[in-house]
Order: structure tokens, then sequence, then C-alpha cells
């Protein structure tokens, strides 16, 4: 089988003198193994924590959406320190495959937050 994952994305901004759009319609991507992990996430913020990633093996898309209402969180990577890469704001999502067969991290604002965590396998 083929293209058994498949993202959408129209984006837009409108402001001012600014005006911008794209609707890339959809992009798709083989699953090789079948697998997906799926949670709600508590995150807290006095230092970076580990995205639960189930049993998945091998990473192929991944989704993560902050459900917090006020406090950001940022996703990255550790390599002695956090590196954060993505800064979602509250109610913000981020989808993307991933590049790593590593660990992902997590680092909450200024209170804990929860994020949802969907990850498919490669």
């Amino acid at each position: 089988m083929s293209k058994e994952v498949s993202v959408t994305l129209k984006l837009g901004v409108e402001n001012g003198v600014v005006s911008a759009s794209r609707n890339t319609g959809s992009v798709f991507s083989d699953q090789e193994t079948v697998g997906a992990y799926g949670a709600i996430q508590p995150v807290g913020f006095a230092t970076h924590e580990v995205i639960d990633d189930g049993s998945i093996t091998s990473k192929g898309m991944v989704f993560i959406r902050n459900l917090d209402a006020v406090n950001f969180v940022d996703i990255g990577i550790v390599n002695v320190s956090f590196y954060a890469t993505i800064k979602l704001n509250p109610n913000e999502f981020a989808c993307f495959p991933a590049a790593i067969s590593g660990s992902l991290y997590l680092k909450a604002d200024t209170a804990a937050v929860n994020v949802e965590i969907l990850i498919f396998e490669a």
C-alpha cells in the first residue's frame, strides 16, 4: 500500500498591507510499519520532559497541540542541554515528519500544560 498518511494545509494572513495565503492541498506519505500512538500528556515547566511516544520505534508524522489557554510550550531536542526548535503558543499545533530516531522533548512556559500528541510509525 502507499499514501496511508495525509496532511492538508491552508495558511493565510491579512494584516494591513500584508496579504498572503497558501493552500497546498494534501501531501501524502507512505507508512511502512502499521502503528500509531496518541495521548494527552501533562508537561511541567521546571525542566524539559521526553515526549511519550508509546511503543513507536520509528517516528513518521508527528502532531502536537498545546491545549493550554495561557502558556506556551517548546518542542526540542537534547544534546547535553535542551534546545527548543518549535514554540507552540496557547492552542497552537505543529505537524511535521520526524527527522530523528531519538527522543523529542517538551518544556512548558511558566506553568504546567497539557499537550495532545499523535505519532505515526514511519
